[in-house]
């Protein structure tokens, strides 16, 4: 993270983040085991089917439940990184002299 950073990089959204990527990656492959199983003789009747369709759903419902339960307070983060942000810009804008702005005529 950058110099600004009051948290320490382990607390930090870019370590949620990768978090969030693993287990969601880990989802998939929960899914893909799933897939995996279709053609095995077990589950090639009705019951066995429905059996997967209901397990797939269920784990693609956990997966989203998981993810907003993470995503909705980490908003709240990123609006403030935001808003912080944008207010470092503007006072670098706002100095003399900053050759990085563009001329509006």
């Amino acid at each position: 993270m950058s110099g600004m950073s009051k948290t320490p990089e382990r607390f930090g959204t870019l370590a949620l983040y990768q978090s969030l990527l693993e287990i969601n990656l880990c989802f998939e492959r929960i899914l893909d085991g799933l897939e995996s199983l279709r053609p095995h003789p077990f589950f090639r009747n009705q019951g066995g089917r429905t059996f997967l369709r209901v397990f797939d759903v269920c784990v693609r419902e956990n997966r989203a439940w998981l993810n907003a339960e993470i995503l909705e307070p980490l908003a709240d983060v990123e609006l403030q990184e935001w808003a912080r942000f944008g207010k470092a810009r503007v006072r670098l804008e706002k100095k003399k002299g900053a050759p990085w702005l563009p001329i509006v005529r």
